[in-house]
């Protein structure tokens, strides 16, 4: 905002990790905050709960592309990255 001289910024931010609780589930905490200068305020939200979380290291596309199915691509979302 300082940068842009803007007076309207949303942010937000996500982590992953295991569970608070038990340290057994995967767990996405999410934050998001609102400042509005000409107002005068900050509004931040959170929301966490457990999340879905595997991963495959294949160089065969047709493992690749069974992984996704079973995954639920496209309405699960994946990371597609090269090794290195």
């Amino acid at each position: 905002m300082e940068l842009s001289a803007a007076t309207l910024g949303i942010a937000s931010e996500g982590s992953f990790g295991s569970d608070p609780f038990t340290g057994l589930v995967p767990w996405n905490v999410e934050l998001l905050v609102w400042v509005d200068q000409y107002l005068g305020i900050e509004i931040a939200g959170i929301a966490q709960g457990s999340t879905h979380s595997e991963y495959i290291r294949s160089s065969n596309w047709e493992e690749v592309a069974d992984f996704a199915k079973h995954e639920g691509f496209p309405r699960q979302h994946l990371v597609l990255r090269p090794d290195g």
